[in-house]
């Protein structure tokens, strides 16, 4: 049914870092090998190990959260003859301090990672290693603002669900990120099961959910989506 619905790739990221799943293989080999789904990882590296050579194979990309090195923990990297892209980024914050950056920006040049840095846009970050920051941009390394709205509509269910770890299915992966919802999932949130998402996804036109988070992730893609489904009268000359 997903097939048919056209869908296209599945990625794993939060909640917790997605390689202590314990399946975690057998999920990358579900949908690439036998859905033929395109596959990318969120982690913060500290488990690539338990990627097996296979999983690497058949992954697509793998985004490293570089915000793990200020723990003093190190990242080590599996690479093979047939590896995923690999890419970085690195979220400042209010307590982030210069050789932070140093660390984060020296690992990057190392492995080669072009690495993305941005700011914390709900708790924000301190200007002083924003701006420390934005001097190592390179062909490599470089610096976007966080610069996102309340929600003008909500569309991004039938682009870009979410499944949380209790098998139940939410608007989007921006939504723990406002913060009018605690770092957390509400549950007022909750479409359907995930064993029950295909069926939703045959049974209902796509309109606007009407949720309006503080902070929106896709206030853009919102807002492009809200546009093109708009009724109008010629559509033949739009």
């Amino acid at each position: 049914m997903f097939r048919l619905k056209g869908v296209k790739a599945v990625e794993f990221s939060g909640g917790g870092d997605p390689l202590l799943w314990d399946r975690i293989n057998e999920a990358v080999g579900l949908c690439t090998t036998v859905l033929g789904k395109k596959v990318g990882i969120i982690t913060n590296g500290l488990a690539l190990g338990k990627l097996s050579d296979r999983s690497l194979k058949h992954i697509d990309w793998i985004r490293l959260s570089l915000n793990t090195l200020d723990t003093g923990k190190d990242i080590e990297m599996k690479r093979g003859i047939e590896t995923p892209d690999y890419t970085a980024c690195y979220i400042i914050g209010r307590k982030t301090k210069c050789i932070d950056i140093d660390v984060a920006v020296s690992f990057a040049l190392k492995h080669s990672l072009p690495l993305r840095i941005t700011e914390d846009a709900i708790h924000g970050a301190d200007i002083g290693v924003v701006n420390y920051a934005i001097n190592f941009t390179s062909d490599l390394v470089f610096y976007t603002p966080s610069i996102y709205s309340p929600t003008p509509s909500c569309y991004m269910a039938f682009w870009k669900p979410v499944v949380d770890w209790d098998g139940w299915v939410y608007p989007c992966p921006s939504l723990c990120l406002s913060p009018d919802s605690n770092a957390s999932l509400p549950r007022k949130y909750r479409i359907c099961k995930l064993k029950d998402l295909a069926e939703w996804i045959e049974d209902t036109e796509v309109y606007d959910l009407g949720h309006r988070c503080e902070y929106c992730k896709y206030s853009s893609q919102n807002s492009f989506l809200s546009q093109v489904l708009q009724d109008v009268k010629y559509p033949e000359f739009v």
